[in-house]
C-alpha cells in the first residue's frame, strides 16, 4: 500500500440517541427567492446540481452558528425544509428540492469555479458512483504527515461550518467524491490536502473490486 495510507477496520461512530426524547417535526416555508448564495450553500448543495439528483440533505444543528447558517443561508433555497426538534431543541434540519431560481444561481457559480477548486476536485465527473457488482469495501486512514497541507482563505468559513455542525460534536462529515481512484497521485488532491490541515483523521472508503473511492469521511 502507499506510504501515505494505512488500512484500518471500519470506523465505529458513536451517535447520540435518546429514544425517550419528545420528537417534533416542523415544516418551514420560505416563499421569497434568495438572490445570492454563500460559499457554504455552494459547497452543501453542489452535488444536487452536479449529479442532477434531488438529494435529501440532513444537517445537524448542535450550535447557534450552525443553526443560523442553515436557516439564513441554506434553507431559503429549498422547497422542502423540515426542522427536527428533540425536547423543543432543534437538532437537525432536513432539506430537499432546490428552488429553480436557486438552481440557476448554483449553476452559474459552479461554472465560475476554477479547475483546481475544492468542489471540482471532489466531484471530478458528473456521474455518481453506482456499482453494478457486489462491492468489497476497504477503509484506509490518511497519514496526514505525508500530506502537504494547503489552506484556502475562501474556504475557511465552510470548514468552520463543518466543524460546528458535525466534527465538534463527535460526528464524522462524509463526502461522496466522483472520479476518484485509489492511486498514489491522489495524495495531491486539493480536497485531501485542505481537510488534512484541520481534521484529526481522514478515512477513504474504497471498493476494492475496482479501487474506486466511494467516500471520504472526515473526523476531528
Amino acid at each position: 500500500m502507499f506510504q501515505w495510507l494505512t488500512e484500518v477496520d471500519k470506523p465505529i461512530v458513536n451517535r447520540n440517541k435518546d429514544r425517550h426524547s419528545d420528537l417534533k417535526i416542523e415544516t418551514l416555508k420560505e416563499k421569497n427567492n434568495k438572490n445570492e448564495i454563500s460559499d457554504i450553500f455552494l459547497f452543501v448543495a453542489s452535488p444536487d446540481t452536479i449529479f442532477n439528483i434531488n438529494f435529501l440533505t440532513m444537517l445537524r444543528t448542535p450550535t447557534s452558528f450552525s443553526l443560523s447558517v442553515i436557516l439564513n443561508e441554506i434553507a431559503p433555497h429549498y422547497e422542502k425544509v423540515q426542522m427536527i426538534k428533540m425536547n423543543d431543541i432543534v437538532t437537525k434540519i432536513n432539506l430537499k428540492f432546490l428552488k429553480s431560481h436557486s438552481q440557476k444561481l448554483l449553476k452559474e457559480a459552479l461554472f465560475k469555479e476554477t479547475k483546481d477548486s475544492i468542489i471540482n476536485d471532489i466531484y471530478r465527473t458528473d456521474k455518481l458512483y453506482i456499482p453494478t457488482h457486489e462491492t468489497k469495501l476497504k477503509y484506509f486512514k490518511v497519514k496526514c504527515k505525508y500530506i502537504q497541507p494547503v489552506s484556502h482563505t475562501d474556504f475557511e468559513r465552510v470548514m468552520d461550518f463543518i466543524d460546528s455542525s458535525f466534527l465538534s460534536s463527535g460526528e464524522s462529515f462524509s463526502l461522496r467524491p466522483s472520479g476518484w481512484v485509489l492511486e498514489d497521485g491522489l495524495r495531491n488532491s486539493i480536497a485531501i490536502r485542505t481537510f488534512s490541515s484541520f481534521s484529526k483523521e481522514i478515512i477513504l472508503v474504497v471498493d476494492s473490486i475496482d479501487n474506486t473511492v466511494i467516500a471520504m469521511d472526515i473526523y476531528k
